[in-house]
Order: structure tokens, then sequence, then C-alpha cells
């Protein structure tokens, strides 16, 4: 039985919310898109991790049956499954500096939406920052350093903002304004790369 810690499942899951945190950006469902922003780069950073060795997804807490299902030696996973979490997984791909080092404003701004996340899921929140540069800087980095295509994982987002219009709308004022806010606050070309017509090429 296939183990369902893969890279294929937690890179193909981190799309699907990515598409969902898009989806609740443009309807300005910030608890929504901070949820489902915070679960994407939780299993891209997690898939970032499994391809150097799914064991960089144990947690160290003594226990080990994780520990082996994951190193291979022993095939079938627990029954109940625990991996690291999004602010584990994030520290673990600093120390690899796959992810902005602390002291940093981009440390500070990934850590701040996983904290949101977090706090979302258990209590709610009131107003925010917006955190959509954030979340597609961090994601242009996680996908460089996997070597994996930024126009194959963002393609559902671009064709969400062609089905409902806003692409259209976007690049009169919308989406133009929100790449040089992101160039700004991130300093990353990539970034706002990964979020033009480009990227579908």
């Amino acid at each position: 039985m296939e183990s369902p810690v893969t890279f294929d499942r937690l890179y193909e899951g981190a799309k699907r919310f990515a598409r969902l945190a898009m989806e609740a950006h443009a309807d300005e469902d910030q608890e929504v898109f901070l949820l489902h922003a915070g679960v994407s780069v939780e299993r891209l950073a997690k898939a970032a991790l499994v391809l150097v060795h799914p064991i960089l997804l144990t947690e160290v807490d003594g226990k080990d049956d994780m520990l082996l299902h994951l190193a291979g030696a022993v095939a079938k996973a627990p029954a109940r499954l625990r991996t690291i979490g999004a602010s584990t997984a994030i520290g673990r791909l600093r120390k690899m500096d796959v992810l902005p080092q602390k002291p940093s404003s981009e440390a500070d701004d990934l850590d701040g939406l996983i904290e949101l996340r977090n706090g979302v899921a258990h209590l709610g929140t009131g107003d925010v920052e917006d955190y959509l540069a954030t979340f597609t800087a961090t994601v242009v980095k996680l996908l460089r350093h996997m070597r994996q295509d930024r126009g194959s994982f963002w393609e559902t987002w671009l064709a969400l903002y062609a089905r409902t219009g806003f692409w259209h709308r976007s690049w009169g004022a919308v989406a133009e304004r929100d790449i040089v806010v992101r160039l700004r606050v991130t300093g990353s070309y990539e970034t706002a790369y990964a979020l033009s017509p480009d990227s579908r090429k």
C-alpha cells in the first residue's frame, strides 16, 4: 500500500488549497483565504522536505512508529498519522536556506500568515492586513527550490480569474496594482511572474 505521505499527494494538495485560497481572496473572504493559504504553504513546505527525505516530516517526540514508516523500515503507515506542523516544516526549510531567515520582514510575514491561519482555525480573527503577497512569494520560493513549473502550479488560479472576469478587470487596475505592491513588499520579480499571463506558457 502506498504511503499517504508522498511528494505527489502533498504537492497536489498544496495546489488545491492554493486555488481555494485565491478564490476566497477574490471573494474578499479574508478568513477563508488565510485558512487555505496556510494549508497550501504547509503542504508545499512538507513536499519540499519529502524531496530530501520523508523522515524530515517526523516529529521528534520519542514515538517511533511514524519515523520507521517514513524511513521505509515499516511499510504499513501508523493508524494515526502524525507529522510536523507548518511552523516546524518552515523552520527546517530555513535551516536549509530555502525560506527567508530570521530576523527579516519576510520571515516575520510568513510566521504571521501561519499564526493567523491557526487563529482562524481555532477562534476566528478580526480585520487583518492582506497576506496575499506573503503567500505568493513563499509559494514561488518553494516551487523554485523544488524545480516545479510555476505556470502549472497556478494554472487553476489563473483559470479562476479568467472565468470570473477578474483577470480582464485586473490588468486594467486591480491585479496590476496588487503586483506593484508585491514587488515593493517582497522585492521579488518572481512573485509577479508567477501570477502573470506569461507563467501560463
